[in-house]
């Protein structure tokens, strides 16, 4: 559910407050974090091999994106009863201590980009609910790289040069990020958008 926390409140709650992973601290307000190496390569692989193929019958779109269905697709994998799943689960828990049993419970939420795709346009997250998540999760499972795509970028939060902050995939790592300013709003510099895929992409993203 979303509450109404004070502005320290919500940079730590996207702080990682475990050292799983080699830390970076994007940006202060809203806050963006990026975790390099929390999931291996082996747990990232066996993640991988769980997800089902591009056209099976478990996707669905994503919330609010019908139209996009042919190249961005959402599923949620089953976690609970496959003990490297339920550990790699764990691993973000005690990371940013959280519950989550629901997760485990529920499944965990996939978001495939097909090559191919175009890019998603900026936006807030909000849940299947319609409330906004006080943080958001990405933890990528392929690399991006030039001439991939699929990069996460922020346009109103600029870096020294002047330019927007954007986030490369790597396998593995996780960028986290605050929704919710310090009067629990949601917070404009928080929307952000995904770029193009390539259609020569070597992996779904």
């Amino acid at each position: 559910a979303t509450s109404v926390v004070t502005a320290t409140d919500v940079i730590d709650l996207a702080r990682p407050t475990s050292k799983h992973a080699e830390t970076t601290q994007l940006h202060a307000a809203p806050a963006v974090w990026l975790s390099h190496g929390l999931w291996s390569t082996a747990v990232v692989e066996h993640v991988i091999s769980r997800i089902p193929t591009a056209n099976d019958t478990v996707w669905t779109p994503c919330i609010g994106q019908i139209a996009e269905f042919s190249s961005k697709r959402c599923t949620l994998l089953a976690v609970d009863g496959d003990p490297k799943m339920e550990a790699a689960v764990r691993t973000l828990g005690d990371t940013w201590d959280v519950d989550v049993s629901p997760l485990v419970r529920g499944g965990l939420p996939i978001i495939r980009y097909l090559p191919g795709a175009p890019a998603v346009g900026v936006h807030g997250d909000r849940g299947a609910t319609g409330l906004v998540p006080n943080v958001t999760l990405v933890l990528y499972l392929t690399d991006g790289g030039a001439h991939v795509g699929g990069d996460t970028y922020f346009p109103e939060i600029r870096q020294s040069d002047g330019s927007a902050l954007l986030v490369e995939p790597r396998r593995g790592s996780v960028l986290s990020f605050t929704n919710l300013d310090g009067n629990g709003a949601p917070d404009r510099p928080a929307r952000h958008g995904v770029s193009p895929v390539a259609s020569d992409a070597p992996r779904d993203r």
